[in-house]
């Protein structure tokens, strides 16, 4: 299964790989084919590592953004701050927890470009993943949306960033919320988040069946987007764990695997 928006599919290349796929992280590559695995994924799509230049932002579950564009160097290329791909970039000094990661972090965790030769990518498991495409300016771009980003109004922060680097209008930005963790699976009680900062500002109630969504759809909406351009999906990854990995769910987060989130031009 590869999971797709209707809202997007008009525009943009995209979507979202389930366990049926693979693990997807070149990094801890559970199984020793995660190459293999996304090959698979580029060849079914149609994208060619000999003329597009495949983005990897490394995630830094932080506030860091960034607007990119290819340098001509095509296939695979793992990103941060430091890497000329990196047109514009915005690293957040005010953030509404510590818990960010802090300035000096070279991380990113909304990408987004105009440029027809990129593909962007995301590998999260329990994360959002937020597939983001204006038509009119032909822009697009992914926003990792982990708690930690979500409670300090990271999404928020991001989509008022690409706003300003593609210079959109919110009434025209098209949103897709990936399978993520929901309320159905999420106590936040049980995590090192709650117990260092977020006890402070959460109910417990509300704790105990922590709803992601609820608060990223409130953030694009103060955002400007309207709420017709925003689909969320009704996967939970926690839940639906035999058909998502889990950090959440598994037994051993630490050898989890990865899903890919991935978007670019529809014409490739």
């Amino acid at each position: 299964m590869f999971i797709q928006s209707k809202l997007l599919d008009p525009y943009v290349l995209h979507g979202f790989t389930t366990k049926a796929m693979g693990d997807m992280s070149l990094i801890r590559n559970t199984d020793g084919k995660a190459e293999q695995h996304n090959q698979a994924l580029y060849d079914f799509l149609g994208i060619s590592q000999n003329e597009l230049t495949i983005v990897n932002p490394k995630l830094n579950h932080g506030a860091n953004f960034a607007f990119v564009k290819s340098t001509g160097r095509f296939g695979y290329r793992s990103i941060d701050f430091d890497s000329p791909e990196t047109k514009y970039s915005q690293r957040i000094t005010t953030v509404a927890t510590e818990d960010l990661h802090p300035i000096h972090d070279t991380g990113i965790d909304a990408c987004f470009t105009k440029d027809p030769r990129v593909v962007l990518t995301m590998r999260p498991a329990d994360c959002a993943v937020l597939f983001v495409v204006d038509p009119i300016k032909n822009s697009f771009g992914l926003i990792h949306a982990g708690t930690a980003s979500i409670t300090s109004d990271g999404v928020w922060r991001a989509i008022k960033f690409y706003i300003f680097a593609s210079g959109t209008k919110p009434e025209n930005v098209l949103v897709f919320v990936s399978p993520s963790i929901t309320a159905k699976a999420y106590n936040l009680t049980k995590s090192g988040l709650w117990q260092r900062k977020l006890h402070k500002t959460i109910k417990l109630e509300d704790a105990l069946h922590y709803d992601p969504q609820a608060s990223i759809l409130q953030q694009l909406l103060n955002a400007g987007l309207k709420r017709k351009n925003i689909q969320i999906s009704s996967f939970c990854t926690a839940s639906d764990h035999a058909l998502f990995f889990s950090n959440h769910t598994s037994l051993d987060p630490t050898k989890e695997g990865r899903m890919l989130a991935l978007i670019g031009t529809k014409h490739i």
